[in-house]
């Protein structure tokens, strides 16, 4: 009751928020669950390919747009429609670059059951093994033998059960409002969770509001919620669990009032980082936490030393993550696009005017962090797959082996890599190096050159200066004193 008070209240409090000349919307009306213009679906849409050529492909786009946001259109347009083994490599690449490579079906297995699927003739003992696979993969990923798997739609996956831990720090403030000449309301503060919940609409979320943004905080929210849910496991099953994290404790100010960057310490931070996450993995949550690792450039310099460490532990989170079976991204996606939008002569984290922007930001990566935990799989499966050492060495045999043809891949393929053979111009015919060049016989004599630098009208004409020390080495002064003994002594500066 006290939260829907809350939300109705900040309903109240919104009023008619104006979205400005950078948005081409008319007003939205602040009422609770607002029908404006919500995310559309992102998925591409795959009507070609087996079920393991369109998980790879679906892997590869959320894994891009969730951990960057949109900073890649060009490499995500490319491989939209990239040949296969293309898809795969990035697959590999990004799984691995990410932290991120138990999370999803080994990269090997996928290759040899996206073989399979091409038509791929295969030995008997490995056909079996790929059916073993296949067993594990249908029992642990349903995604992936969904019979519409070759969409994704948004506006189904807000109808699922949705737990968001987020501050005001993640969210916005409401802005200043004034209404029939009366004094005006003061901006009020609202998280991620409340935020999604009051203009998007979502109808089944369970909001969790930490104290403040310290990681201590974080841990007595989650725990205390984990104890809460075990009574309803149902609700757990079905939904996920989406967690907003600033890092923003570890900015302190000295004696001097200078802002200071402290670390997580493997003792202290992260030691009850790893705690948590262990304790919440026994029941199986489809846990995603997002935490701000660029939060170490937010203001002032930070030594080397001290941004060595800081970039270690952000590394250690994630791994953390991994053994655990929990995705932790960095949050080079949501945070930094959240930074866009602060109000500079304010504190951090402060939006005042943005409500309805970061509204949809928290909408557009809670949706692309449901579509990645579907298509995530657990530790025991995921152990079990990578542990078919036979699969392993038959994808290394034919890792030179030419792909089964597709109509997908009839395409041309793009190049991203810097070539400098690609600048030359076929025009220009190649001559021996200090070989003369025709064209210089259209200046005419050296006379006429000399001419052509003269300054027409009036003005300084170009003169000669005699060799001084201050413009040459000692050797080119003395030319004028006497015979020249030695070559210069400084031929790449001397005049």
């Amino acid at each position: 009751m006290a939260m829907d008070k809350k939300i109705n209240e900040m309903a109240a409090s919104l009023g008619e928020l104006e979205l400005g000349t950078a948005s081409s919307e008319p007003k939205a009306s602040m009422e609770l669950h607002s029908t404006f213009r919500k995310t559309p679906g992102e998925a591409w849409v795959i009507t070609k390919g087996g079920k393991f050529e369109i998980y790879a492909r679906r892997v590869v786009q959320f894994a891009i747009i969730c951990s960057t946001g949109c900073r890649f259109k060009d490499t995500l347009a490319y491989l939209q429609g990239a040949p296969l083994q293309h898809v795969l490599e990035k697959y590999k690449s990004i799984a691995i670059s990410l932290g991120w490579h138990t999370m999803f079906l080994p990269g090997f297995v996928l290759d040899l059951l996206c073989r399979r699927e091409r038509g791929h003739e295969l030995e008997d003992v490995i056909h079996e093994k790929c059916i073993s696979a296949e067993a594990i993969i249908k029992e642990q990923c349903k995604l992936i033998n969904r019979p519409d798997q070759g969409t994704i739609d948004y506006e189904e996956l807000r109808q699922e059960w949705t737990t968001v831990f987020s501050t005001n720090a993640s969210g916005a403030e409401s802005g200043t409002q004034t209404s029939g000449g009366c004094s005006p309301t003061y901006a009020s503060p609202f998280t991620a969770g409340t935020l999604i919940r009051t203009l998007i609409g979502y109808p089944q979320i369970e909001l969790v509001e930490p104290e403040d943004d310290t990681l201590n905080a974080l841990i007595k929210s989650v725990r205390g919620w984990h104890s809460e849910r075990r009574s309803n496991r149902q609700v757990v099953d079905d939904g996920t669990v989406h967690i907003f994290w600033n890092l923003g404790q570890f900015w302190t100010i000295n004696d001097d009032h200078e802002n200071v960057l402290d670390y997580p310490k493997d003792d202290r931070e992260l030691d009850d980082f790893e705690t948590l996450l262990r304790e919440v993995n026994l029941d199986n949550y489809k846990i995603f936490i997002t935490i701000f690792s660029g939060v170490s450039h937010v203001v002032d310099y930070v030594p080397e030393e001290t941004m060595a460490s800081w970039e270690r532990a952000m590394s250690k989170f994630v791994e953390i993550g991994e053994s655990c079976g929990i995705m932790v991204d960095r949050g080079n996606g949501f945070w930094l696009e959240h930074q866009e939008f602060w109000d500079e002569e304010k504190y951090w984290f402060r939006i005042t005017q943005n409500s309805v922007r970061i509204a949809k930001l928290v909408d557009r990566y809670i949706l692309r962090q449901k579509v990645l935990l579907k298509l995530k799989i657990d530790l025991i499966p995921g152990q079990e797959l990578a542990g078919l050492d036979l699969l392993h060495h038959k994808m290394m045999s034919l890792a030179h082996v030419a792909w089964p043809l597709d109509e997908r891949d009839d395409q041309e393929v793009m190049d991203f890599i810097y070539d400098p053979d690609d600048e030359e111009d076929a025009s220009e015919q190649d001559v021996a190096v200090g070989a003369p060049n025709k064209s210089i016989d259209q200046f005419g004599t050296a006379e006429h050159i000399r001419a052509s630098y003269e300054i027409s009208g009036e003005g300084q004409q170009r003169h000669w200066v005699r060799n001084e020390s201050p413009i040459c080495c000692e050797t080119t002064t003395t030319r004028w004193t006497k015979v020249q003994t030695c070559a210069c002594e400084k031929p790449d500066r001397c005049t």
